[in-house]
């Protein structure tokens, strides 16, 4: 078999190098894309060669293969110590030559992760990742390659958070001293607190008792041992906990105060069995045993009979502070028998904490619940559309349900009950969150119980300042022509019309009757655009309308663009017309937004943008896209600086100013002319503000609910140089921790007269903070704290030395407690409001200010401002 490129050729060298002994044949070596011409000759035995064959034209043309594979499906993970192994079905496309898994901090690693399967492809459908650090929640997805290269979309995403395997398994038996404890159990007879150490009781375990201040306390003489035949081991023997109710208090075998017991685990989630009981006293089962787990009721007022002479309950709880706490507030004479501790997997939210506390005697008769939670993965908080008619609220009496309604934050990391009218005085209630409850990846609540009393419902003037106003009544109107929006914001336009924003909906625009009700809503357009800041210009009249608006992406939950919003102003007779002025502001991954507006001093507009973060560092609610530059502060710009002018002034209005500060993003809001600039910093996410016409400005913000971090920094001296320190085990640890810092810091040192270098610890699981009332001045920093910024403590620094004016004497230090550490200099003080109302509305009482969309009316808590120094 001959070949040539041309017809007609000479024979040269044969295709094949033996002969052929069939009618067909293959060419192999032939290139795509070539004409060839091919003829054959005949040899006989004696080697002797024919003539040629007639000539035949053939040749190939290359169709690339571009058809991306199938995607694999059903990936699933299985997080170990410092590992996640993740395992998916196969492709189904036959040409399928391998895969490769991606990973990133956030949701979306299908198309922003990072392939951490090696250059290589992986032949199998299981991979184990060991490049993780334990507690940091990781997103993945697998994509398959074909042999042409092809890659297919990515598999479903599996979320993971590698941890250490929580292996606890400890069961105590209460009992009288030194006594041999219930086979299989090990011994408490009534020592304090600490490291357990006799015959009996194990090893390496710490438990024992303290007081309800968390002082070590010793109930030694408290134990008891009945030896009744025919009774369970368990059960038999048991401890007071409450011996000071015995006999009316004069009771003589034991010690009087009340205890709490406390086990130190690591943190994670533990199913819980105790048993309470005992046999009769002198004439009558009088006990009401009651034992709260971690601030959740166990058992609840117990009293035994001759038929039913013990109870046992088994509850599951999140333990975040080192310590299984068990309590008997609520109860009399409270005996506990035995408890059971065992750790299951952390893979379903929990209450943590809830305000008003379990047991609290005081509760405001104006206030509602207010729950903060504890989730297994970062982002995905309580989805709120489950939590009607699995959150409720009942009166103890008689078990009715109170009227009203549920909600959560923006960030979705509360659970809170508000109820439609105030609570009766001096009345029970019961506040129940049940399994029906679920988080955003479809993941059942952990069932929750807790019980308080309210108080008198009487104001407590305080001090002369405080005068409280009596006789006020607002009538509520519905006004249905507005139903069906997610509305934000609301002003009133100079011509005498009302305008609002809607998150993604659109601006609308309502005629104003006489009566107050609204007619003529008027969609002006601007869907699938969030704004939240609504400010007509000073220059505005009815026949020139100019609306400064911020806007971002209508998304409230996992969104992914970090630097989606800006600030336009609005023209025309509709507002159609739209004038970029800033762009690429940071966005939060959920509903922190570039908030509310404002003319302030000097004829500036004022403008708030939320955090990133709850406490300013990484975490399990609010992700791991950490802060920049301009979040967590009050901003302001002049709307006559010749670079806003020339926003404003551009005809097709695509003239805007970057402001993306990292990331790709150059810009200083700190060099002399910087059109946006930083008014004051630390305000953690304030939905509005309001210059007053004393010259100040106000500024309600929400405090974080618990489980944020707080990031740290080590100085060196000698080199002057700092280095950024995270909490352990926080989620993104490794992607922070170590980073050098000494730039950030350097630039505030240089600006900023009165900062004083120093080291400051990172804090975990910090507890939910109260909202707050600013009065803002600039320059000052108002206790949120971001790194970019070289600002690291969380509001007045929680420094045992120097306690705030009016602050409690501090209690026993407790694991998750943050550390002693001073204020910043720049800290200014605030007034407290109550706990996750999430304050969103501020008026002027002598200036006209628009209302946002609220929650409640925050009241005051404390009329004693933080000190500073």
């Amino acid at each position: 078999m001959y070949r040539a490129t041309a017809a007609g050729a000479p024979l040269g060298t044969p295709l094949n190098s033996a002969l052929l002994t069939t009618r067909t044949f293959a060419d192999t070596t032939a290139v795509a894309n070539t004409t060839y011409y091919y003829v054959v000759t005949a040899v006989d035995g004696a080697g002797n060669q024919s003539g040629r064959s007639n000539e035949v034209q053939g040749g190939w043309t290359f169709v690339p293969d571009t058809e991306a594979p199938v995607a694999p499906t059903a990936l699933t993970q299985l997080p170990g110590d410092t590992s996640v192994t993740l395992t998916w079905a196969a492709s189904t496309s036959t040409d399928t030559v391998g895969y490769r898994v991606k990973r990133s901090l956030e949701a979306g690693s299908a198309n922003n992760g990072t392939v951490v399967s090696g250059t290589g492809l992986v032949t199998g459908t299981t991979y184990v990742d060991r490049s993780v650090t334990n507690g940091t929640t990781y997103f993945y997805s697998v994509v398959a390659v074909d042999g042409a290269g092809n890659v297919s979309a990515g598999s479903n995403e599996a979320i993971s958070r590698p941890r250490v395997p929580n292996t606890t398994d400890v069961k105590v038996d209460f009992t009288a001293a030194n006594a041999v404890p219930a086979a299989g159990y090990v011994a408490d007879w009534g020592q304090s607190y600490g490291a357990r150490t006799s015959a009996n009781q194990g090893t390496g375990l710490t438990y024992g008792w303290v007081d309800e201040d968390g002082h070590a306390l010793a109930l030694t003489t408290n134990g008891r041992d009945r030896n009744r035949p025919g009774i369970d081991e368990r059960l038999d023997s048991m401890l007071h906990m409450q011996y000071g109710d015995v006999d009316n208090g004069n009771g003589t075998n034991g010690v009087k105060t009340e205890g709490t017991w406390e086990l130190a685990v690591p943190e994670g989630l533990y199913e819980v069995a105790v048993a309470v009981g005992d046999q009769m006293g002198a004439s009558t089962y009088d006990s009401q045993h009651t034992i709260n787990v971690e601030g959740s009721v166990g058992i609840n007022s117990f009293q035994a009979t001759a038929a039913s002479e013990f109870r046992t309950t088994t509850v599951t709880v999140g333990v975040w502070d080192g310590r299984l706490t068990l309590d008997p507030k609520g109860g009399f004479n409270t005996k506990i028998a035995y408890v059971d501790v065992k750790a299951i997997e952390y893979a379903n939210p929990h209450i943590w904490d809830v305000f008003p506390k379990n047991r609290s005697l005081d509760a405001d008769t104006n206030g509602g619940v207010a729950a903060t939670i504890k989730v297994p993965y970062a982002g995905y908080g309580v989805d709120d559309a489950t939590m009607p008619g699995n959150v409720q609220l009942f009166r103890v009496s008689d078990n009715t349900p109170v009227a009203g309604s549920v909600n959560t934050s923006g960030g979705n990391d509360t659970v809170n009950f508000a109820p439609a009218e105030p609570l009766t005085p001096r009345t029970a209630y019961r506040f129940v969150v049940t399994s029906g409850v679920k988080d955003r990846l479809g993941n059942a609540w952990v069932p929750f119980e807790s019980v308080f009393t309210t108080g008198a419902g009487v104001v407590d003037p305080g001090s002369s300042e405080f005068k409280p106003l009596t006789n006020i009544a607002f009538e509520k109107v519905e006004l249905p022509i507005g139903n069906g929006k997610y509305w934000a914001s609301f002003v009133f336009g100079p011509d005498g019309k009302l305008y609002g924003s809607t998150i993604g909906q659109g601006l609308y625009r309502f005629t104003v009757n006489a009566d107050g009700t609204l007619t003529n809503m008027e969609n002006l357009g601007y869907a699938g655009i969030a704004m939240i800041g609504l400010l007509f210009d000073q220059s505005s009249t009815a026949g020139d309308l100019r609306l400064w608006v911020t806007n971002t992406s209508p998304n409230v939950s996992n969104e992914q663009n970090q630097w989606a919003s800006g600030i336009s102003l609005l023209t025309g007779t509709n507002l159609q017309n739209r004038k970029q002025v800033f762009t690429e502001m940071p966005r939060s991954q959920s509903d922190h937004l570039t908030n509310s507006m404002t003319y302030g001093p000097n004829g500036d507009i004022y403008v708030l943008q939320g955090s990133n973060q709850a406490g300013g560092d990484l975490d399990g609610t609010w992700g791991q896209r950490g802060e920049q530059m301009l979040t967590a502060a009050l901003l302001h710009f002049d709307p006559d600086h010749a670079r806003v002018r020339a926003a404003v002034n551009d005809a097709e209005g695509d003239n805007p100013l970057s402001v993306k500060t990292a990331q790709g993003g150059t810009y200083d809001p700190f060099t002399t002319d910087a059109p946006l600039k930083i008014y004051a910093t630390g305000i953690r996410n304030a939905y509005d503000l309001v210059y007053h016409s004393n010259g100040h400005i106000y500024v309600p913000t929400n405090g974080t609910a618990a489980g944020g971090n707080t990031p740290g920094v080590t100085y060196n001296s000698a080199t002057n140089t700092y280095t950024r320190q995270a909490a352990a085990g926080i989620p993104g640890f490794a992607s922070v921790n170590g980073q050098d810092v000494t730039a950030a810091c350097r630039a505030r040192d240089a600006r900023d007269a009165t900062y004083t270098p120093r080291s400051v610890p990172p804090t975990a699981n910090v507890p939910t903070q109260r909202d707050h009332l600013y009065d803002v001045v600039e320059g000052g920093y108002y206790g949120h704290p971001n790194p970019t910024r070289c600002e690291w403590v969380l509001h007045e620094g929680n420094d045992p030395a120097n306690p705030r004016s009016g602050a409690a004497a501090p209690r026993a230090v407790r694991p998750g407690t943050p550390p002693a550490c001073c204020p910043s200099r720049t800290t200014r003080a605030s007034r407290t409001t109550s706990s996750s109302t999430s304050p969103r509305t501020v008026r002027s009482s002598t200036r006209a200010r628009r209302s946002a969309a609220s929650s409640r009316t925050p009241s005051w808590s404390s009329a004693s401002p933080t000190t500073t120094t």
